[in-house]
């Protein structure tokens, strides 16, 4: 029951983090091109499993292709220590189902995702052989449906956030824009308003 307690509060806080940095995201200052970009970058890369290395390379490619970093970021926190292993699993799946891989159970998939989220991210040497390891130990069985599988999910979804932010960043600047117009419209009014009291 505990378990279940903490991870709905990691759900829960990934949800609303995630909700506002959305916002933020829509709001940047940068061209609609280049936030759309940065989301598209970011939903590719968060659904890749390369789970400790996303926001760097988030950020890497965010600044080959001339991307808002900030929106290339903050997708990748879709993945977490809660998210992974339904979002991996999915995606092994969808690889296996497509090219006729013999499956794993759930079990051991966990097994396997949990060795990913156990590695010693600050021990170059150690962390370099365990992802050596795991690769020999996962690649026939689950590495080549999962890297197929999420490749067609990343680019599926990187491709469709792009045209989603493109539109929405789009849409909130025209109306912003046709307020500010009203407004400016509105204090001519009252101005002349004003005048033609005087007057």
């Amino acid at each position: 029951m505990k378990n279940r307690i903490f991870y709905f509060n990691i759900l829960r806080r990934t949800y609303l983090y995630t909700k506002r940095q959305t916002k933020k995201i829509l709001g940047l200052n940068d061209t609609p091109h280049s936030i759309g970009l940065g989301v598209a970058i970011g939903m590719f890369i968060a659904f890749t499993p390369t789970a400790p290395f996303q926001m760097t390379l988030a950020f890497i490619f965010a600044w080959l292709f001339k991307a808002n970093k900030t929106a290339a970021i903050v997708p990748t926190w879709i993945t977490n220590p809660v998210t992974n292993a339904p979002i991996f699993f999915g995606q092994y799946l969808t690889g296996a189902y497509l090219f006729q891989y013999p499956r794993v159970d759930k079990e051991t998939f966990a097994k396997y995702s949990q060795q990913v989220m156990d590695f010693t991210l600050w021990e170059p040497v150690n962390l370099f052989h365990q992802i050596i390891s795991l690769i020999k130990m996962t690649w026939s069985d689950i590495g080549q449906p999962l890297v197929i599988g999420s490749l067609i999910w990343s680019t599926v979804l990187g491709i469709a956030f792009y045209f989603i932010t493109l539109k929405i960043v789009i849409k909130r600047r025209e109306a912003k824009l046709n307020k500010l117009m009203d407004l400016e419209l509105s204090n001519k009014k009252k101005e002349c308003g004003l005048q033609c009291v005087e007057t």
